[in-house]
């Protein structure tokens, strides 16, 4: 007994000096803020063009865009970006709002080119005519681009075997999912890989075809105050890839305090307005374009480069909260997470 008290008494003494002692502070890793630095060093040519007349459903239509090149590249043959923009009914040629972009890409060494998708819709913005016709419009555009790297005058542009088809990425704004991944499969058919997606705005409609082997990174940019896009459909979008396991890089950013029509420099209504909720925080056009333009060649530059360190698709840093001084919140999908267990689901756990 004697030996059991003594025992339990030395026990208490521990237990005591052990709770006096102080404990190793906990370590917090603070949210990362992130800025975007561009060079944007070189000399730009652009051209708006004008190639002849094509058919949809025996309509004509004008194959139109824009184009921007450096003029002295240091890489022999450019890595390309096509911006393909969405419906917006007040706009008569999409491609005009996007020049402040095609032109900073081309500031940033790459081949820059948004064309017109009006005739996407040519009597008026339907899923179904979205879903077979911008497909169409951009694999013209594709035959234009190997025609001119073949040593055609395509765009009074001398691009004799300078695109680089092995790098192509695909800007898409306010574009169905459905008529992006159709249109990456069928050009993967014919030989032609787009490697990298990046869409803005993303509308998910009915139709959920997501082969796409070939694409090895997709990053979804969504605007906060979306008063065309009101379900946020990026969200859902994410949700359905994380799913597939062919992607290197799967991210999606949500910019707080952003409208859909601002990254258009032709669309000028807020529609953010049509929201109904207070606006007193929200972003200015000019905070929202370049904003776009940092973000897209950020993005290009990690995914040609395959380098991904110190941005936000970095998977050793804690979550992104700020890029640029702008409020983000930011989900990053890669082959590198681990699918954890839900603490809800109690019979998950051993």
């Amino acid at each position: 007994m004697r030996k059991f008290i003594i025992t339990s008494i030395i026990f208490i003494i521990t237990l005591l000096s052990a709770c006096g002692k102080k404990e190793n502070p906990i370590e917090i890793l603070k949210p990362t803020e992130i800025e975007q630095k561009t060079s944007g060093i070189y000399e730009i040519e652009t051209i708006d063009f004008n190639i002849g007349e094509r058919n949809i459903d025996d309509i004509n239509y004008s194959l139109k865009g824009i184009i921007s090149i450096p003029k002295e590249p240091k890489q022999k043959k450019l890595k390309v970006a096509i911006i393909v923009p969405g419906y917006y009914k007040d706009i008569k040629s999409q491609d005009k709002g996007f020049r402040y972009l095609t032109e900073y890409i081309a500031k940033n060494g790459y081949l820059g080119i948004s064309i017109d998708t009006d005739p996407a819709y040519y009597l008026k913005h339907t899923v179904d005519k979205e879903y077979e016709n911008i497909p169409k419009i951009v694999d013209e555009h594709i035959k234009m681009l190997k025609e001119s790297n073949e040593g055609n005058n395509i765009y009074d542009i001398d691009l004799k075997n300078k695109i680089d088809f092995k790098h192509i990425a695909l800007i898409s704004d306010s574009i169905s999912k459905e008529a992006i991944f159709k249109l990456t499969k069928e050009q993967s058919e014919k030989g032609i890989n787009i490697l990298t997606l990046l869409l803005v705005n993303p509308t998910n409609n009915k139709y959920n075809d997501f082969n796409i082997d070939n694409v090895k990174n997709i990053s979804i940019l969504v605007s906060e105050l979306d008063g065309e896009v009101v379900g946020l459909d990026g969200f859902s979008i994410y949700n359905m890839l994380k799913e597939y396991k062919n992607q290197n890089i799967l991210s999606l950013t949500l910019l707080k305090n952003a409208n859909h029509n601002y990254f258009n420099s032709k669309a000028k209504s807020n529609d953010a307005q049509n929201l109904d909720i207070d606006l007193s925080k929200q972003i200015s056009r000019l905070e929202q374009e370049k904003f776009l333009k940092k973000f897209t060649i950020a993005y290009l530059k990690a995914c040609f480069r395959n380098k991904y360190d110190n941005t936000i698709y970095d998977t050793k840093i804690p979550t992104v909260t700020k890029i640029d001084s702008l409020d983000v919140i930011n989900y990053l999908q890669t082959s590198k997470n681990e699918k954890l267990k839900d603490i809800r689901k109690i019979n998950e756990f051993i």
